[in-house]
């Protein structure tokens, strides 16, 4: 048992010890935006529809402000590759992703590429099957059954082996990593760095959006597989099951000693920086507005593009029209249940003045109106099951699943109505007698109308969680 621990204590000291050094070699070197080598929105695409120094192809899609590199289709893949040969040794690649579906589970997934030759498609998660240089995959889909998916893996390789689908590539890659990376509630973002000989690959997860929350997949020595120039690109494809795969930056720096380039003299940056003033102060006369410091335009900047891909799924605005209409429905039945109650102790006490608890032939009719309602809403519920099973082969839950609950809601609502004008009335016959009120007797209508709450609560809850097993065991994978 000492041992055991004794040697746990050893793989952690070292595992840190590579972090630090890690961080102390990213510290180390002076980084260089290589602007043909990256993508960013908005403003992504040209007149043209292409992105600058880059090609796309397959079932990619680019827009203002993304690149949809694979779509939520069956059995399609898409890639993106980058024009310019990247001649550099040491970089850091910074990339903004999203990988949405309306399933549990989704498949196949998205890879990064730096690569000695490019290639147009293929069956690695879009990309080549066989390639020299470095692969990063992000595996949605578990094929070998080991519940060890969504994961993160790294394969380096050598140009004469394929890539394993059916056991998930085990065996084949350098390091791997369990990382939930669909449906983030923001962008994921990975950073994977090559400096002095090491590959250090860091994940986002998106439950944020603070720029510190990177968490270190892992950290691997690089082999000759990997070669000092090469191309950039990312790739995606779908099976059986398919997701959105989405990109919306792709930024690439450069690393350099710090000790590199400093023949640039104070007077030669002195002489930019009057220039750049000048230019500032052209700029600002031309616009007749007042000039602000560069910070802020930047943080203005960082601001309105990490709010711009919050947009909301359908699944997720269908689930809160759902939830919102099931709060009416609560609300409508509770507010029925308490004008049940005042009629109820309403009659209690008109009951004398009707000759023995008779009641008039009109208020008679109405109260079983309310009692005939009551039993619709009971009914209607029973029913709301059958409605989602008949929208399932629909593609999920659509506007017309939400019409019963709608219907259910105006039900509620009316009888809440009709509830108020028959207490009107027995409030005008309550005044009228003059008779003292009998006594007090002990009802159960209370009970049975709280049951009634309870039961709609009960049922539309087990409804939908009904209708989430139905779509998971549905969730198959066609490879």
């Amino acid at each position: 048992m000492m041992i055991t621990t004794k040697r746990t204590w050893i793989l952690l000291v070292a595992i840190l010890c590579q972090v630090v050094t890690g961080l102390q070699d990213l510290n180390a070197v002076k980084q260089k935006f290589q602007y043909k080598h990256s993508f960013k929105g908005p403003s992504l695409v040209n007149s043209l529809g292409d992105i600058h120094f880059w090609e796309y192809g397959g079932n990619a899609i680019p827009s203002w402000d993304q690149v949809r590199v694979c779509p939520s289709i069956h059995s399609r893949q898409g890639w993106l590759w980058n024009k310019e040969k990247f001649s550099h040794s040491e970089w850091m690649v910074e990339i903004k992703l999203r990988v949405t579906g309306r399933m549990k589970t989704g498949a196949d997934g998205m890879a990064f590429w730096f690569t000695e030759e490019k290639a147009e498609g293929g069956p690695t998660f879009g990309g080549p099957e066989r390639w020299r240089g470095l692969g990063v995959f992000l595996d949605s889909f578990d094929n070998d059954g080991q519940q060890d998916n969504p994961q993160i893996q790294v394969v380096m390789n050598d140009g004469a082996t394929s890539y394993n689908h059916y056991v998930d590539g085990v065996g084949q890659d350098q390091l791997s990593c369990l990382k939930e990376f669909r449906n983030r509630p923001h962008p994921v973002r990975l950073r994977i760095i090559r400096v002095k000989g090491t590959l250090e690959v860091w994940v986002h997860e998106g439950l944020s959006q603070r720029d510190t929350d990177y968490d270190l997949c892992g950290m691997v020595s690089t082999t000759p597989n990997i070669p000092d120039e090469g191309y950039f690109g990312i790739s995606a494809a779908t099976g059986g099951l398919s997701d959105d795969h989405d990109v919306m930056s792709f930024i690439v720096h450069s690393l350099h000693p710090l000790d590199e380039g400093k023949e640039a003299t104070e007077e030669s940056a002195k002489e930019y920086q009057d220039r750049f003033d000048q230019y500032a102060e052209e700029l600002t006369k031309k616009r007749g507005t007042p000039s602000k410091q560069p910070s802020d335009h930047v943080n203005v900047y960082q601001d309105s593009f990490e709010h711009e891909f919050s947009y909301e799924a359908d699944w997720e605005r269908n689930l809160r029209q759902i939830l919102e209409t099931q709060y009416d429905v609560n609300r409508a039945v509770k507010i029925l249940q308490d004008k049940t109650d005042q009629i109820i102790n309403t009659l209690l006490v008109a009951s004398p003045s009707a000759g023995g608890g008779a009641l008039p032939a009109g208020m008679r009719e109405e109260l079983t109106s309310i009692k005939n309602t009551q039993s619709l809403v009971q009914h209607q519920l029973g029913d709301l099951r059958e409605y989602l099973e008949k929208n399932q082969a629909k593609g999920g839950i659509t506007s017309e699943a939400l019409q019963p609950i709608y219907e259910l809601k105006h039900v509620a609502e009316r009888s809440s109505k009709s509830s108020e004008e028959v207490l009107a009335k027995l409030s005008t016959l309550t005044q009228v007698s003059s008779c003292p009120p009998p006594p007090v007797c002990q009802s159960c209508v209370t009970i049975v109308q709280l049951t009634i709450l309870a039961s709609v609560q009960v049922v539309i809850l087990l409804v939908y969680n009904w209708y989430r097993q139905r779509q998971e065991s549905a969730a198959k994978k066609f490879f």
